[in-house]
């Protein structure tokens, strides 16, 4: 039955799962459902509920500092026509959040700020939720040149007496947070 979990995770994500995860899902599956058939199968998938099992999701802001070196060093090229992102398997959104202050950071050192936006997808509805919010942690406020960017694009917000960041509206204005797989490509303009 695996192997079956296995094609739909190809089909509806695109993603070859690992044994372990899809032996989670089958276990869930048989608890939840009593059942493991096509129908069980396709609802779990088609809402998104398997990428909780299937996913990592582990995320931080800044987490590959030579991504955004490379993107910081094409900037000048977008001056005149503008840029939009695609943000693939982008979890809670703090790469696309990282994109995005990069580019305000840029922008409020030249004289014709870079029109940008980004668009942003992952396969879990729960993380892009997440993602929408733009409500974080600590754990996620770890990456380089960090305490430049989180002063002044981030503010703080005491929530259930542990501490949340939370973006400011502007920078959130600046992206679209959706989610699907493969099998949602119609729903994402820069696969248009």
């Amino acid at each position: 039955m695996t192997d079956y979990l296995g094609r739909a995770a190809e089909e509806y994500f695109g993603i070859k799962a690992d044994q372990n995860d899809l032996e989670k899902l089958h276990a869930y599956l048989l608890k939840t459902c009593g059942v493991v058939n096509f129908e069980t199968v396709r609802k779990v998938f088609s809402s998104g509920e398997a990428a909780g099992f299937l996913t990592v999701n582990e995320t931080y802001f800044f987490r590959e500092p030579i991504h955004f070196s490379f993107l910081r060093d094409y900037l000048p090229g977008f001056i005149k026509s503008g840029v939009r992102i695609c943000c693939a398997a982008v979890a809670t959104g703090c790469e696309a959040y990282s994109i995005a202050m990069l580019i305000e950071a840029y922008n409020r050192d030249i004289e014709t700020p870079i029109s940008y936006h980004i668009d942003a997808f992952d396969i879990n509805p729960l993380v892009i939720e997440t993602a929408r919010r733009g409500l974080y942690g600590e754990r996620v406020l770890r990456g380089y040149d960090f305490i430049f960017f989180r002063n002044a694009f981030i503010y703080f917000t005491p929530q259930n007496k542990a501490p949340v960041f939370q973006f400011v509206r502007s920078l959130k204005r600046r992206g679209n947070f959706d989610y699907g797989g493969f099998g949602n490509r119609r729903r994402f303009p820069c696969w248009a």
